[in-house]
């Protein structure tokens, strides 16, 4: 199926989410450069100047974005965006928290499991 990645704009070029996700059989789909500009980078912004309610609204509508264009899911693949996201309602597709994902497996790994 089809996969929407989130994150800043090096994380994205760096292809750190999409090239593991593609190994699996993913699609990915990423926000045009457009919507990086007017949406998520300003969001990430409001976020690391601790305006975290006001980056709801754009993340969100960049999420919903990449959902309309056949993401089943979307990855928030760095530390502002899940932030900004758990700022407001639920999206109606499942997100996926890189932190809390690496927070869990790390935990797991620490206890030997």
């Amino acid at each position: 199926g089809k996969v929407g990645v989130m994150g800043t704009a090096g994380t994205l070029a760096m292809r750190l989410y999409q090239e593991r996700l593609e190994a699996r059989g993913y699609a990915c789909l990423v926000p045009e450069p457009g919507e990086m500009e007017r949406l998520v980078s300003p969001a990430i912004a409001l976020v690391k100047a601790n305006r975290v309610a006001e980056a709801y609204a754009p993340l969100a509508e960049a999420a919903r974005t990449l959902a309309a264009r056949g993401a089943q899911a979307v990855v928030l693949g760095c530390t502002e965006i899940p932030l900004g996201i758990q700022a407001g309602p639920a999206l109606p597709f499942p997100v996926a928290d890189t932190i809390d994902a690496l927070a869990r497996v790390a935990i797991a790994w620490a206890r030997g499991g």
